[in-house]
């Protein structure tokens, strides 16, 4: 799928079917918290809003993060 114009949340896509009948077909998607949060830092941190509160989101990411990623081997 490829973005219809960047920021409006629109794909679409093209698909070629073997040949008449019944088709049916799902899109699966996922969030991605990290970019979210790279987002919203950037768009906010240069105007200085909601600096003590991005800062305080990206640090508790981060540790959720670390306690999912498996310790190095010894």
């Amino acid at each position: 799928m490829r973005e219809r114009a960047p920021g409006t949340d629109r794909y679409e896509a093209e698909i070629s079917l073997p040949g008449e009948g019944d088709w049916s077909f799902s899109v699966e998607s996922w969030s991605d918290p990290f970019a979210t949060w790279l987002h919203v830092a950037r768009v906010k941190l240069p105007l200085d809003t909601d600096t003590a509160l991005v800062l305080e989101e990206g640090a508790r990411l981060l540790a959720r993060a670390g306690r999912r990623t498996p310790a190095p081997p010894p």
